[in-house]
């Protein structure tokens, strides 16, 4: 599990999706600073929640475009 490795100072998640709940777990990292969402498919509310629920991170994300959204859903197809 990720909150075992209590020295992680950044984190990259990439092709996932996730919603602030699943990532506010990250709490558990007391050395965490910079956390990089790439082609995440995460609602902009939850980032925003986010970033209140760790406020000490960098969290680097932005949105899926249609054709990174595309590439999400095949990939996390049955």
């Amino acid at each position: 599990m990720l909150t075992a490795l209590k020295s992680l100072d950044t984190l990259h998640l990439a092709e996932a999706r996730f919603t602030a709940d699943d990532l506010a777990r990250l709490r558990a990292l007391p050395n965490l600073k910079r956390l990089e969402l790439d082609r995440i498919d995460i609602p902009a509310a939850d980032v925003e929640r986010l970033k209140t629920l760790l406020p000490e991170v960098v969290v680097d994300w932005r949105a899926l475009n249609d054709e990174d959204r595309a590439a999400l859903e095949r990939l996390l197809a049955p």
